[in-house]
């Protein structure tokens, strides 16, 4: 069944939602993190951005001080996977006879 521009919508907000998960999840559980705050402020820690969220933001109310970097190579995977199926949709799709 062909769902005409609705299909591509759809692959869209399908697309963004994906992207805003997965993007997500990467930055709080990969542990590369950049420091933003405080003396060491733009210093790389090798600790995850969730455990900086859970005993700064949560318990004290102050903000974090870490900014997770896992959203990094997350959009390139991403990325290069949207485009090896785009070039593979057009490659089965397109006929220049």
């Amino acid at each position: 069944m062909r769902q005409g521009v609705a299909g591509s919508v759809i692959v869209l907000i399908a697309l963004y939602l994906v992207n805003q998960l997965t993007n997500l999840a990467s930055m709080v559980l990969i542990p590369a993190s950049l420091r933003i705050g405080g003396p060491e402020a733009g210093h790389v820690v090798w600790s995850p951005m969730l455990g900086g969220l859970f005993n700064g933001s949560f318990h004290s109310g102050a903000s974090a001080d870490l900014l997770g970097l896992g959203f990094i190579p997350v959009t390139i995977v991403l990325t290069a996977v949207v485009a090896w199926l785009a070039v593979r949709s057009i490659e089965r799709h397109t006929s220049l006879r």
